[in-house]
């Protein structure tokens, strides 16, 4: 996991005792935070119309599988509908379930908080929620 900051710190002359962390995690954390990563991924489907977990599922194979620490799930005789992926973390390889990631991930936020907020006593929260400012159009204005 720590690999390259251990790189970076003999490469500036810090001192530093030498750990053997038998794994590089890097590829694992590029899988997760790097652009058209997880969770890039996983945030453009929430802010798309009619985005779901199977498109979100189809796009992370798309743009995963070039990692080998990432791996999809083939469907079987028993379950001809795939709803997950494997991912090789330093513990094993965990199996993640795709179900509700977009309902849960995306930020609802009720029209009665943008009133709300939108009747503060300090102008600049007042003009980040403007009048008519609701669900939809917040969406919209934050994509």
């Amino acid at each position: 996991m720590f690999v390259r900051e251990q790189s970076e710190y003999l490469d500036e002359g810090i001192r530093w005792v030498q750990k053997d962390f038998a794994l590089d995690l890097q590829p694992t954390i590029d899988i997760i935070e790097k652009p058209l990563g997880l969770l890039s991924l996983l945030e453009e489907e929430c802010v798309v119309p009619n985005g779901s977990d199977q498109s979100l599922l189809q796009k992370l194979c798309t743009n995963l599988e070039k990692f080998p620490e990432f791996k999809k799930a083939k469907p079987s005789q028993r379950c001809q509908h795939v709803r997950h992926f494997t991912i090789k973390h330093y513990a094993g390889s965990v199996d993640y379930n795709i179900d509700s990631w977009v309902e849960k991930n995306r930020d609802v936020v009720e029209n009665a908080v943008l009133e709300v907020m939108g009747e503060s006593t300090k102008a600049l929260v007042r003009s980040l929620f403007p009048p008519g400012l609701c669900l939809g159009s917040l969406i919209n204005w934050v994509a």
